[in-house]
């Protein structure tokens, strides 16, 4: 088959490309739309002995690929107008193309994780590597996937790299190789920055004659921070003096100042090797001696990939480091990896820090994790507004390496402590609530034994309780509050004599205002604790007797100013006192019981509790059956006969809207 020409939209310098592998390396396609990472990769590569491309994007990739041999693919995940997954599935489905159908493609991203990984592993990519690039691992996922050829040759006698630094004017050698250890990669790295940087002296003019300050201070930004973190002091220096003279808005001093960091950049690129020949970097010794999963955890987040590289070669060895260059990707990182630490730029495109710094301290999920600005800013009101969003610290840029260590050891120390003690406190106060728990339940049972002999009325009324507070809408906390608090409505019960409390007739007139003493005695009991719930507890005990039309006691309240949780119970009690035997009468027949709550709606019991009492019926019925006395008349009642009770209460529930008659 004749082999079809690649797209005429193809750049020009992939038109010219010789598509003849060296004999002993790879021949290798590069996609990524940032010229300046393809590049970096492509210099190491060549020190390997292997031949590469590169494309700016999906589409030329997917054209190179299917008309020619390639031993492998990186492809950047995220690119414009064809990204890398589709573009690695159009491969992989190959048409009636079948070059590139088989080779390996590696995913470059900058944020790996388990569903990103999933992504590029269904899009059809072999494996993933992250960027910033570790080389080290660039390489040995080359050798995993071209186990054969993937080591390549290497070269040897090639010029030190120190010398071609030192010959470099505006690089503060010695500083740069004490910040970044590995000198090709430094080397790498100025090349990377000279090239990118190189035409925006040129487009900083331009935005100065438009009067476009904003944009010319987003690029002046953008080149201080890599300048700085790079040690070329000239640059930076320049720079600096260019942001001052914004902020001053002093216009007259910006030209000549841009004009001196063109001819300082123009230097730079003079100097420089177009290749550098460099041995290959090598992964460096560890000499914590601690495993990875166990290193504290940092994410970094900056929309510079040139700061990020830095962190990497400054924490590499004592942390488990995580990189996003944009915010959406760093709360992304910060969700999935939750970290111990965060590392943030201030000025990025879309989302600025401070907005991905209020988005992440709105997140209970990450609220409590520190936030250290990092920025070449000196703006004391930017420092204010990072501190009152919560941010820990701030670190300015270029970067003091034992600065930045020392800040970042102190921070992490205080959050684990912080943690520690969190852990500490929810102990104890578990054990607290536990302990007042345990009262309440012990002194519940104790007032019950005066009436109760087995004590399960306490048990079924809180169950009753708790269904109530659930079909009315009540939190998980509230719910459990009010159940634990149920069984103490009759605490004050103990201060009542037996001869009143177990006697069989009736009391008589002064028996009774003895007998309905005892929601003050119970209130007396539980004092003025400020745990909830024994506060809660202590309404409950007081205002159970109360009733919806005002005929209730100790204080005759009425409607909403009975406490909720005292209308609850009080529901739940009545019920229960009904189909329960005590010394002064037989249970009711459940019939009965149910007929009468209904016909105290709006009168004795709140009317909005009682039609979600019928609602739940089922299960309170199987809560009565479940805790039943072992002498209730009521277990004589078939099951059979009390679902056709509830069935026929429900419908009638349903069905009436007259009003119950009002029954004392």
């Amino acid at each position: 088959m004749k082999k079809r020409s690649p797209d005429k939209k193809a750049s020009s310098a992939l038109q010219t490309e010789k598509f003849r592998p060296m004999k002993s390396g790879l021949h290798i396609l590069i996609a990524d739309d940032m010229a300046e990472n393809a590049r970096l990769i492509a210099a190491r590569l060549k020190q390997h002995g292997h031949t590469s491309v590169m494309v700016p994007n999906g589409r030329e990739a997917v054209a190179l690929a299917n008309e020619n041999h390639f031993d492998l693919i990186f492809m950047d995940v995220q690119m414009p107008g064809m990204n890398g997954l589709k573009a690695t599935r159009t491969i992989r489905e190959g048409g009636t193309k079948k070059s590139g159908r088989f080779t390996p493609i590696v995913g470059l991203t900058a944020c790996v994780g388990p569903s990103e990984r999933m992504k590029c592993h269904r899009a059809g990519m072999d494996d993933v590597v992250e960027k910033p690039i570790d080389f080290h691992q660039l390489f040995q996922v080359i050798a995993k996937h071209t186990p054969s050829r993937g080591q390549g040759p290497t070269h040897q006698g090639s010029c030190p790299v120190e010398h071609t630094l030192h010959q470099v004017s505006d690089l503060d050698t010695n500083s740069a190789l004490s910040t970044w250890g590995d000198a090709s990669l430094l080397l790498s790295s100025i090349r990377r920055f000279a090239t990118r940087f190189r035409a925006t002296p040129g487009l900083m003019k331009s935005h100065l004659e438009l009067k476009e300050f904003s944009r010319l201070k987003r690029k002046i930004h953008a080149m201080k921070g890599v300048a700085g973190n790079l040690s070329l002091t000239p640059i930076y220096t320049l720079c600096l003096q260019i942001d001052e003279s914004l902020n001053q808005k002093t216009e007259d001093a910006l030209l000549p100042l841009i004009e001196k960091l063109e001819a300082q950049l123009d230097r730079l690129n003079q100097e420089l090797p177009i290749q550098p020949h460099t041995s290959p970097a090598t992964k460096p010794h560890d000499p914590t001696g601690v495993p990875m999963q166990d290193r504290p955890k940092i994410v970094a987040i900056d929309d510079e990939l040139g700061n990020l590289e830095i962190l990497r070669q400054i924490l590499k060895k004592e942390y488990d480091l995580t990189f996003a260059t944009s915010g959406q990707e760093g709360i992304t990182a910060v969700q999935r990896h939750k970290p111990d630490l965060i590392l943030l730029d201030v000025v990025m495109p879309e989302m600025s820090g401070h907005d991905i710094c209020r988005a992440l301290k709105a997140d209970l999920r990450s609220r409590a994790i520190p936030i250290i600005f990092v920025t070449a800013m000196g703006d004391e009101s930017n420092e204010a507004l990072g501190f009152e969003l919560g941010a820990a610290d701030y670190i300015t840029k270029p970067f003091n390496t034992a600065v930045l260590k020392a800040r970042i050891a102190t921070h992490l120390a205080l959050y684990a402590q912080n943690r520690a003690l969190d852990t500490l406190v929810r102990k104890r106060t578990d054990e607290l609530n536990n302990t007042r728990l345990e009262i309440i339940q012990r002194l519940g049972r104790a007032s019950e034994y005066k009436d109760d002999e087995t004590g399960l009325h306490i048990i079924r009324m809180s169950h009753y309780t708790r269904i109530l507070a659930e079909a009315m809408g009540f939190g998980p906390a509230e719910v459990n509050r009010i159940f634990h608090a149920a069984p103490m409505h009759d605490i004050g019960k103990i201060g009542i004599p037996d001869h009143i409390l177990l006697k069989p007739t009736a009391l008589s007139e002064e028996e009774w205002k003895i007998m309905k003493r005892h929601p003050e005695i119970g209130a007396e009991i539980l004092g003025d604790n400020p745990s909830p719930l024994f506060q809660t507890a202590r309404s409950i005990a007081m205002t159970h007797h109360e009733r919806w039309n005002g005929k209730g006691y100790p204080f005759g309240l009425s409607k909403e100013e009975i406490p909720i949780e005292g209308r609850i119970v009080a529901l739940a009690d009545v019920f229960d006192a009904l189909t329960s035997q005590r010394p002064y009468k037989k249970a009711w027949p459940l019939a009965q019981a149910l007929e009468y709550i209904q016909s105290q709606a709006g009168h004795l019991l709140d009317p909005q509790i009682v039609p979600l009492f019928m609602e739940n019926l089922d299960a309170i019925t199987r809560i009565m059956k479940q805790f039943s006395d072992p002498h209730r008349e009521l277990d004589k009642t078939s099951e059979d006969q009390i679902y056709k009770t509830i069935s026929f209460h429900k419908e009638k529930t349903t069905n009436t809207s007259e009003s119950p008659p009002d029954t004392e």
